[in-house]
């Protein structure tokens, strides 16, 4: 999908945004900091607007009405998708930051900000009691930039409606602007990126930094780091085989107990064991009927970069 004003809103803002804040705190389970880095340098692509995101931003408007309906307060709304009616900036905590609003209310207690949001009936439970913590990394991050004593986070979690009051947190936003801070200062304008994790969206941010490699063997025998490192890899994946089989063996244990029982319940677990049926394209018999060219026409070519670790043999 092409991108959203908001998308290029963000893009062009050389300081920290709301949507960042989770990201930079290590809350945000779709973002890593060495992602976010490699995006906001232009080392990495930016994220393409998916149909998730899409709908969120269309369903806004309708989250907003809901949130007029169940609580009789009026609402302003942006005019257009980026109104500088409600994009505030502010460098009081030592470096930009910005902060896009969905829309201002007015209740008792003053001026508001509402963060309208959609999620999936599954999520229902992250929604019960509170606001999802990466949501509210971003609303306290709002509420540093506007100023405001408190926020609504308004949501359609499936199809119910769900809202909470947000109130300014000092120590939370403290804590938070701190570690905006560090990465503005230390990161974006060092140009030093941060450490790296196990996080799928590291692993694609440095795949989409280096695709392709080329036909080259170094020898680095004089850097102990990479031997560590090497060798903590190799320990690590032997790891991870002896508990797949010690799992497959476990596994193997509840079969013999099941037999041809579909099911079971223990006192605190449900094992189930049930026939499932696939069907699959033989691609092997599909040419061997003479549709060869055919399958050709179709075929595509992709590449990956497996990492492997063996022992160098003296």
């Amino acid at each position: 999908m092409p991108k959203s004003a908001v998308q290029r809103l963000h893009e062009d803002f050389s300081g920290i945004t709301a949507s960042k804040a989770a990201t930079i705190a290590g809350v945000n389970p779709y973002q890593s900091p060495f992602a976010l880095y490699q995006e906001m340098t232009g080392e990495a692509p930016p994220r393409e607007q998916t149909f998730p995101m899409w709908l969120g931003t269309q369903m806004e408007g309708i989250v907003i009405r809901a949130f007029t309906k169940e609580t009789g307060l009026k609402c302003r709304r942006p005019h257009r998708a980026v109104d500088p009616n409600f994009w505030f900036v502010t460098e009081e905590y030592g470096f930009p930051m910005g902060a896009l609003l969905d829309a201002i209310t007015i209740d008792s207690s003053g001026e508001a900000g509402i963060e309208a949001k959609t999620a999936s009936a599954f999520l229902a439970g992250d929604w019960e009691d509170d606001v999802p913590v990466h949501y509210m990394m971003q609303i306290q991050h709002q509420l540093a930039v506007t100023g405001f004593d408190h926020f609504y986070a308004a949501a359609i979690v499936g199809n119910k409606y769900v809202q909470h009051m947000v109130k300014r947190d000092d120590d939370l936003i403290a804590m938070l602007t701190d570690k905006e801070r560090k990465f503005y200062w230390e990161h974006l304008v060092a140009g030093v990126p941060p450490d790296v994790d196990g996080e799928d969206s590291t692993t694609a941010a440095i795949r989409s930094l280096f695709p392709r490699s080329e036909p080259e063997v170094s020898e680095v025998n004089d850097d102990p780091e990479i031997e560590r490192l090497a060798m903590t890899y190799q320990s690590q994946g032997k790891t991870i085989e002896k508990l797949k089989k010690e799992r497959e063996e476990t596994g193997n244990r509840l079969k013999l107990i099941l037999e041809t029982r579909e099911s079971l319940v223990s006192r605190s677990r449900k094992i189930s064991w049930k026939t499932q049926t696939a069907s699959r394209f033989d691609l092997k018999a599909f040419r061997a009927a003479g549709w060869d060219k055919l399958v050709d026409m179709y075929m595509t070519e992709s590449e990956t970069r497996p990492l492997k670790v063996t022992e160098v043999k003296s």
